[in-house]
């Protein structure tokens, strides 16, 4: 009803573009979150958004594109912005700035799997610390 009400409501749109997505339209989603993102190009909620959209679908070019022109990493940013750095970093490769990444979401929610998976899977597998988090 509220986004009835505001259909250009940056954050309620990335929320319901996220909606869309769980529920298979990742179509819908995309062309509801880049029309959201052009109006909002320095929102970094409506940018996470727009690079789940993408790691979903592994649109990777589109993935890749659109995380190169991202702000550099805030701390404060949202966490699923950092996470999709994350997966880009494991994408080229880079497990140091992954794990950084990873470590940063750990820390603010600890018993999140998906962030646990993450930084399990830039650990080395041979150190204490990777049979630890196992």
């Amino acid at each position: 009803q509220f986004l009835e009400e505001d259909p250009d409501h940056p954050h309620l749109a990335a929320a319901h573009a996220r909606y869309l997505l769980s529920a298979g339209k990742p179509v819908d989603a995309v062309k509801l979150i880049d029309r959201i993102l052009a109006a909002n190009p320095t929102d970094p909620g409506v940018l996470a958004v727009a690079l789940e959209c993408r790691f979903e679908q592994q649109v990777l070019d589109d993935f890749t594109a659109l995380l190169s022109a991202a702000p550099a990493f805030d701390p404060g940013e949202p966490w699923l912005l950092t996470q999709m750095r994350a997966e880009g970093a494991v994408r080229v490769g880079d497990r140091v700035l992954a794990r950084r990444y990873f470590e940063h979401l750990t820390i603010a929610d600890p018993s999140n799997p998906l962030y646990l998976q993450g930084l399990a899977g830039v650990l080395l597998t041979d150190s204490e610390e990777s049979a630890a988090m196992r």
